[in-house]
């Protein structure tokens, strides 16, 4: 028996692909970082916080302690509303003095309660592996930052 049918012409992928400009444009979203190795990551890391109720109430009661700090700091500047604090936040990304007053003070103590927060919740989670919390950490570290400095800047928001 002789197979007499031709096979079916295949079809010649466009010239311009779609896959390059893509690519590019999700690598400018991640930072370079493979989306495959962020999808595997977090995975990883959500599972294994999902399973773990101990870590879980450490994160909220972590919360719920840094929401208070940050509203009894909001109080205090709110009484010194016409002078800007002498206190300087313990981070060098507020060194500015613009970052002493009202409201800017309470924005940047929320901040770092938030980026605190934040790198509780990706550190010392049970069976995460050390390279997986480490893309983790540093993703939502640079997200964290970058995002919400751009906002809250006085500088970016007197110009």
């Amino acid at each position: 028996m002789t197979d007499t049918a031709e096979a079916a012409p295949r079809e010649q992928a466009p010239s311009s692909s779609f896959d390059q400009p893509f690519q590019a444009a999700l690598a400018r979203l991640t930072g370079g970082i493979s989306l495959l190795a962020l999808r595997v990551a977090f995975a990883d890391w959500f599972d294994h916080l999902a399973v773990s109720p101990d870590k879980q109430i450490a994160l909220a009661l972590s919360a719920a302690r840094a929401v208070q700090d940050v509203a009894a700091g909001a109080g205090e500047s709110a009484r010194g509303f016409f002078g800007a604090s002498e206190a300087a936040l313990p981070d060098r990304r507020f060194a500015a003095a613009a970052w002493r007053s009202w409201p800017f003070d309470v924005m940047a103590r929320a901040f770092l309660a938030w980026e605190g927060w934040w790198r509780a919740a990706t550190t010392d989670v049970p069976g995460v592996s050390r390279h997986h919390a480490d893309i983790v950490g540093f993703t939502v570290r640079q997200l964290c930052s970058t995002r919400w400095r751009r906002r809250t800047s006085p500088g970016a928001i007197r110009r």
